[in-house]
């Protein structure tokens, strides 16, 4: 899955994000102007600190939290809207004499209400993105497990005991029971273990066929999981699964992925 942010995918999004920060930072500084009576370069300098608190917290939160969590979204929002309110409020005692205090204080509801009201709108589109890319995916999965399907398959092998890996002058022996999962990674595969990850020029296809049946499951085209190490299998949302590893790695799981999964646990 896409894990950039969407800000950076395309110019349409770059010319959007940075003409809703300017509206934000003109309104902003036109009703403090109005409303308390800043001055303009007041009003410009606080909502300029407003914002770029702002931007840079929501950069944050694609990769921190996802919309389906709604509590610690909820949790990342409210310290972020503390944190604005107070560092503005500090700076701003420091700017101005003591009558400037309750002119801020007046301004605080304005400045929560209008601070949410800019994170709904956000953690929306957030949302929405997170669920158009996961349906693509899941459209590309699906292709993918058609042409596998089509593909005749080859006659069952036993399944491996050990993997070895060349890393420069050794070469190591990983027993299969101590892999947790392995991830395509190009063209060659990432094999996790409690020890560290190694890299090994192999296919996924090599992996899913060889490995033994009874422990390990290709939860996703990209991953093979070893069941032993799972602990809790989550589920977000219409057909999105991830699965828990024991030492808290989380792996996404498709649809197929989830199907084997269920009857090899037998859910």
């Amino acid at each position: 899955m896409d894990t950039g942010h969407p800000i950076f995918t395309s110019v349409t999004n770059k010319v959007a994000a940075l003409t809703l920060c300017l509206l934000h930072i003109v309104l902003q500084a036109s009703l403090l102007v109005w409303t308390v009576g800043y001055s303009s370069a007041e009003a410009v300098a606080d909502a300029l600190l407003s914002v770029s608190i702002g931007v840079a917290a929501g950069f944050a939160t694609w990769y921190m939290t996802g919309c389906r969590q709604l509590v610690p979204a909820l949790l990342w929002v409210t310290c972020v809207q503390v944190v604005t309110v107070g560092v503005v409020s500090v700076l701003s005692a420091l700017w101005r004499n003591e009558w400037f205090v309750p002119a801020f204080q007046a301004t605080i509801p304005f400045r929560v209400l209008f601070g949410t009201l800019c994170w709904v709108i956000l953690l929306m589109w957030y949302d929405k993105l997170r669920f158009v890319r996961l349906a693509t995916e899941a459209e590309e999965e699906k292709a993918q497990e058609t042409v596998e399907t089509a593909a005749p398959s080859p006659p069952a092998k036993d399944g491996l005991e050990r993997i070895s890996v060349k890393n420069g002058t050794r070469i190591h022996l990983i027993p299969v029971d101590e892999i947790s999962h392995i991830q395509a990674c190009g063209d060659y595969v990432s094999i996790f273990t409690a020890s560290g990850e190694y890299l090994k020029e192999q296919t996924m296809k090599y992996f899913d066929e060889h490995l033994p049946a009874s422990r390990f499951v290709r939860i996703h085209r990209s991953c093979i999981v070893n069941t032993e190490y799972i602990t809790r299998i989550d589920f977000f949302g219409k057909e999105h699964y991830q699965v828990k590893l024991k030492n808290g790695t989380p792996l996404k799981v498709s649809l197929s992925g989830y199907k084997v999964l269920k009857k090899q646990l037998q859910l």
